[in-house]
C-alpha cells in the first residue's frame, strides 16, 4: 500500500503520469456465452436464451442482443431464459436492466424465466427480481406411465 497516496503500489513500469491506477486494466477476456435469439411467435413474443457466464466479457454482446430483439418487427414481449446461466455479475445485471429499460421504452413486456438459484439469489439481493420481471417457468408434468 503507497501510504501516502493510499493506494495499493504498482510496479514504476506500469505507472502512466496523471492516470488513477485503479483505472488500469488489460482488455477483456473473450467470452463463451451462446446467445440464441428466437424469432417472434404468432403472439410476438422473442426469446433470447443465455448459455454461459453473463460476467464483464459477455455483457456487451448481451445489451447488443436485448436491444436488437426489442428492435425486431412484430416483437411484443421478450423474454430472458436463464436456465443455463450459472453466474451473473454487476455488468451482466446491468445488461439486463439496459435490454429491460430498452423494452419499456417500446413499450414491450420483459420477463425473465428460470434464473438457477445462484443468479436468483443475486436478483433478489439487489432488488432486481421484481423489476426485471423474473418469473417462475411453469415445468411441464411428467408424462403418465
Amino acid at each position: 500500500m503507497d501510504v501516502e497516496r493510499g493506494e495499493a503500489a504498482l510496479p514504476r513500469q506500469v505507472r502512466i503520469p496523471d492516470e488513477d491506477p485503479r483505472f488500469i486494466a488489460g482488455p477483456a477476456e473473450p467470452s463463451d456465452l451462446v446467445i440464441s435469439i428466437r424469432r417472434p411467435t404468432a403472439d410476438g413474443e422473442i426469446v433470447v436464451s443465455l448459455d454461459g457466464e453473463l460476467d464483464l466479457n459477455a455483457a456487451d454482446r448481451v445489451r447488443v442482443a436485448l436491444t436488437d430483439a426489442v428492435r425486431t418487427a412484430g416483437c411484443r414481449s421478450l423474454r430472458v431464459d436463464l436456465a443455463a446461466v450459472p453466474f451473473v455479475d454487476s455488468i451482466g445485471l446491468g445488461a439486463l436492466v439496459a435490454g429491460c429499460r430498452e423494452a419499456g421504452v417500446a413499450d414491450i413486456t420483459f420477463t425473465m424465466t428460470n434464473a438457477q438459484p445462484p443468479v436468483r439469489r443475486v436478483l433478489d439481493v439487489t432488488s432486481l427480481a421484481g423489476p426485471l420481471g423474473l418469473v417462475s417457468a411453469a415445468v411441464p408434468p411428467a408424462p403418465s406411465q
